[in-house]
């Protein structure tokens, strides 16, 4: 995030124009990107998720040589039973779409 982003990020209507932002930046590379990747090694990436912290000023990306992907956000604290998990994104990526975004 650059210091805009995190300025604008600061209230409710800036933090959904960040994450959209940021959102429109990986749905409109994650093409390319799978194509450089297995151009250069080989690999076929299948599935893909992101998720946006506006709050921390982290985009997390995750990607897999499977048609699903799970990206677990883990909590700050530790409750009782664990680690507690604020955010679970799934994704189910067929292939042939070119977008798989949570």
């Amino acid at each position: 995030f650059d210091t805009i982003e995190r300025r604008l990020a600061t209230d409710d209507a800036g933090r959904e124009k960040v994450e959209a932002y940021h959102r429109f930046l990986f749905d409109n590379s994650l093409p390319s990107l799978r194509a450089h990747v297995l151009r250069l090694t080989g690999v076929r990436l299948e599935g893909a998720v992101a998720h946006i912290d506006a709050e921390q000023c982290i985009v997390f990306k995750t990607f897999s040589t499977n048609p699903a992907v799970d990206l677990f956000v883990m909590g700050q604290g530790i409750s009782a039973l664990g680690i507690t998990i604020d955010h679970h994104h799934h994704a189910d990526y067929t292939i042939g779409r070119d977008t798989v975004l949570i």
